[in-house]
């Protein structure tokens, strides 16, 4: 049985037609879900105009910037899943270089543009790296110092109870990582903006100029 919402129909792409787009690209179905690029370029084509900002906060596979850089709009992808860097970046590698996939021919694609690439300044994720790290109890019992000293923890944290906690004293290894974990507030995973010159983050010069630039900061 055909589906009837495909692009012979109704002109609407549907997710078969992504999953053959990923194919190309990549070899492979990367996500199960992506959106087609002829269903991006038509919202987009609705609601922007050439050179406008589109903004994916959920950049996924990439398929909204791969459609906004061949519609010439400038576009912003956030995404926090690992997979970014074998994915959304490879896929916009391929873009530039002009790739024939996807709405290639119907906007008459033949690659160009850059792309700037940026981490976010882990801030409460490196106590989370450090804690999934740790190998001893001694290791958690002095990055708990440290978190108590310098990290952001939940508004209900309870410093006196939470030392004095007989439970927690009890728990394995694993156990205390997942307590210790628990209380940092996921909400301060990254380095805030406003934050950024406080001096105990360590950010350089070159990181705050970068990042200045990117908020539009540098033109005041």
């Amino acid at each position: 049985m055909s589906n009837l919402l495909d692009i012979a129909h109704y002109k609407i792409a549907t997710y078969e037609d992504a999953t053959q787009e990923a194919d190309k690209l990549f070899g492979n179905s990367v996500f199960n879900y992506s959106k087609p690029e002829k269903l991006l370029a038509l919202l987009i084509d609705s609601v922007t105009e050439e050179g406008d900002i589109v903004l994916d906060f959920c950049l996924g596979s990439g398929t909204t910037s791969a459609v906004a850089h061949k519609m010439k709009r400038r576009w912003i992808g956030v995404e926090q899943m690992d997979y970014i860097e074998n994915i959304a970046k490879a896929r916009m590698s391929k873009v530039i270089a002009g790739e024939q996939g996807g709405v290639s021919k119907d906007f008459d694609w033949q690659g160009g543009g850059s792309f700037v690439y940026l981490e976010l300044k882990k801030y409460n994720q490196e106590y989370i790296d450090a804690i999934m790290e740790a190998t001893s109890i001694k290791e958690l019992e002095d990055l708990y110092v440290d978190m108590r000293n310098n990290a952001f923890l939940k508004f209900w944290f309870d410093r006196a109870e939470f030392e004095k906690d007989e439970n927690f004293r009890s728990r394995d290894l694993d156990g205390r990582k997942q307590a210790l974990a628990d209380i940092l507030d996921e909400n301060q995973l990254y380095l805030n903006y406003a934050d950024m010159n406080d001096t105990r983050h360590k950010v350089s010069a070159d990181e705050k100029a970068l990042t200045d630039k990117f908020y539009g900061e540098d033109e005041n």
